[in-house]
């Protein structure tokens, strides 16, 4: 009886999801034959490395309970069957009923949730492994999961299978790989490694990229001044951890608002971007199911259009689709601004429907229907807001920031049911899969990719769409308005005063000189690259021409390589350094990034989630290639027996 071996590399999300689209489809694919999967990873499966259950929780997602899910639903249009399982908020409301197991701080936690909570991320370590208990529960008869608590190290292919090294010298044998590695390690950017040596040289602490709830903060001494680089969303576990984790407590005061009460251990912060102002919060919808938004302009038509014409002509994001995204964009941003007035959207709508973006009609008619500027949509000061702006001091620049950070605050808490920009905020989430399907698999130019997606897109997204629940944002206020945090201002210049040993950082639009400190933090996360990779098993797969970095050919001849394992655009195999696929490993996710725009976001229930579709292809194309080498092996076997 021919038996199967397959390896899942990577425990987290997307191998949990990998394991249980493969038990789905053995049944479905009628495969009778015993199958193995071996799922690898140095941390516990489940959680795996971003998700695991020691860290504190105080750190929390910034998805809502009810949008998180490993399980299939009736919406998913894939060719496995649909096997449901619980999202995470059904998981964590039997939780609080006592039927299912969980530590004591999650069951506290799931008596308090309803639909919109951010859960703690051990909590969402415990929700995976108990969705792991449950894929591995139900499994074929067939079917054996093995967990191996270790780290994958090296790659070779021998006679149609592959040969997976682990740490203690033992080797996994696969009919098939999956690399649902997540985000890997990477090598120190020269910039990193010159700061490294600078500090270790002059006494002082720089702290590389790289997650702040895997950094020892002990090295960070009380009172002293930090500079922290970057304003995204490990910028505010950071805070987090530098504050409220050492001690302080969050109060209301008596205007509703939050006061922060210091513990006398957290540093002096000091906060500065490109950009100059922290991601602004989620748009929260306060209820269990929304449905995914459903472009009026940005249509599957116009997708599919797009895809046509790139594998011909070379594609630019900036001209040709960044005015479809705006004009999405204005339309629902118009119509919330506009909500009590039927005949203005009813109009809006008329001219937006028969123009082109750009258009002088388009913008006589908001001249007419929103004369003020101060009302209209400007993606240019939503992205650099602090542009042409000049502040005496960083205590007026913080001030200034402090003053949008409680207006988000109330924009948020206002919802995007009935605020123009949060309704915004909300639909570009869903539009990134639109964005996805046109610029991904070179469906775009290598110069656009580099330019407009990598160098500006990506961040205006994560800036509006991808940022920190409402209540990070009333606690930086408080902690502003605490003096524990300031703002450096925009486009800073960060060095080292060798003389005097610390770190310098100014601002052109802050006229006071600058600021020192003897600890710089980089607090954003290193970009998944497997050109610099220092995971060992990447390492091995790069170095021996098992895989190679996608690339984006361009009009002047040398094509924009990017830092993304390279994969086939129908079953995500894995490509070669000659181009060709390997007919049976895979990967998705975090790794593929570049190849696969904004493909880190986890699998959201009742929205055909493009992560579900993916995993579901992934397992098929798997099982297929399985079932055809077993037919051969059989038809091998018996016509030697007829013969003999």
């Amino acid at each position: 009886m021919p038996k199967t071996d397959l390896v899942v590399v990577g425990a987290g999300p997307r191998g949990v999801i990998t394991v249980e689209r493969l038990c789905a489809n053995v049944i479905d694919l009628d495969i009778t034959d015993p199958v193995t999967v071996h799922l690898v990873d140095p941390y516990p499966a489940g959680g795996g490395r971003i998700w695991n259950t020691d860290q504190p929780r105080s750190l929390l997602m910034n998805t809502v309970a009810s949008d998180i899910t490993v399980f299939t639903d009736s919406t998913v249009q894939c060719d496995g069957p649909i096997v449901p399982g619980p999202s995470h908020y059904e998981w964590a409301m039997s939780v609080a009923r006592g039927e299912e197991t969980a530590t004591a701080p999650t069951i506290a936690e799931a008596a308090q949730m309803v639909p919109w909570s951010y859960p703690s991320r051990p909590m969402q370590g415990e929700y995976l492994r108990s969705a792991l208990r449950q894929i591995i529960d139900r499994a074929p008869h067939n079917v054996q999961i093995v967990e191996h608590t270790t780290t994958a190290t090296s790659f070779e292919e021998h006679d149609g299978r592959y040969l997976v090294g682990l740490l203690d010298q033992s080797v996994l044998t696969a009919d098939a790989v999956v690399l649902a590695v997540g985000h890997f390690e990477t090598a120190p950017s020269p910039r990193a490694t010159a700061l490294l040596d600078t500090a270790r040289r002059l006494g002082l602490v720089y702290v590389p990229p790289g997650n702040a709830g895997e950094v020892d903060l002990n090295q960070i001494p009380d009172h002293n001044p930090v500079i922290l680089n970057g304003l995204g969303l490990n910028f505010f576990d950071y805070v987090t951890l530098l504050t409220a984790g050492r001690g302080g407590r969050f109060v209301q005061n008596h205007s509703g608002g939050l006061r922060y009460l210091p513990s006398g251990r957290e540093p002096v912060i000091l906060a500065a971007s490109r950009r100059g102002v922290p991601y602004l919060a989620r748009a929260e919808h306060q209820t269990a199911n929304v449905a995914r938004y459903q472009p009026r302009y940005l249509t599957t038509e116009v997708v599919q259009s797009f895809r046509r014409r790139a594998q011909s002509s070379a594609i630019d994001f900036r001209t040709e689709v960044w005015p479809l995204v705006e004009k999405e964009t204005a339309w629902v941003y118009y119509k919330t601004l506009l909500a009590e007035n039927p005949t203005a959207v009813s109009q809006l709508t008329s001219c937006l429907d028969q123009f082109h973006w750009g258009t002088p009609e388009i913008s006589d008619t908001l001249d007419r229907l929103v004369p003020s500027l101060h009302d209209r949509l400007d993606w240019r000061t939503i992205d650099r807001p602090a542009d042409n702006l000049h502040f005496r001091t960083r205590a007026a620049y913080t001030q200034w920031v402090e003053a949008k950070l409680d207006a988000d605050y109330r924009a948020s808490e206002q919802g995007p049911i009935t605020h123009a920009l949060k309704a915004v905020g909300a639909i570009m989430r869903d539009l990134r899969d639109e964005v996805r399907q046109i610029i991904s698999h070179q469906g775009i130019s290598g110069e656009s990719y580099r330019d407009h997606i990598d160098n500006w897109f990506s961040g205006l997204n994560n800036l509006i769409a991808s940022g920190p629940p409402r209540s990070r944002i009333a606690e930086l206020s408080a902690l502003s308005r605490a003096g524990i945090v300031s703002f450096a201002g925009p486009n800073p210049t960060i060095s080292v005063d060798e003389s005097a040993h610390h770190f310098v950082i100014g601002s052109p639009a802050v006229a006071e000189s600058s600021a020192t400190a003897h600890v710089l933090i980089d607090a954003f996360l290193p970009k998944n690259d497997i050109r610099s990779t220092t995971d060992p098993l990447l390492d091995s797969m790069v170095k021996s021409g098992h895989c190679r970095p996608h690339i984006i050919p361009t009009a002047a001849g040398e094509p924009y390589e990017t830092g993304g394992i390279d994969v086939d655009d129908q079953r995500f195999r894995v490509l070669r350094a000659n181009g060709t696929p390997h007919l049976a490993v895979h990967s998705y996710g975090p790794p593929i990034e570049s190849v696969q725009w904004v493909t880190a976001i986890g699998a959201r229930p009742g929205v055909n989630s493009r992560t579900l579709l993916q995993a579901d292809s992934i397992a098929r194309s798997i099982l297929e290639h399985v079932a055809s080498l077993s037919t051969h092996t059989r038809f091998a076997v018996d016509t030697v027996s007829v013969a003999s």
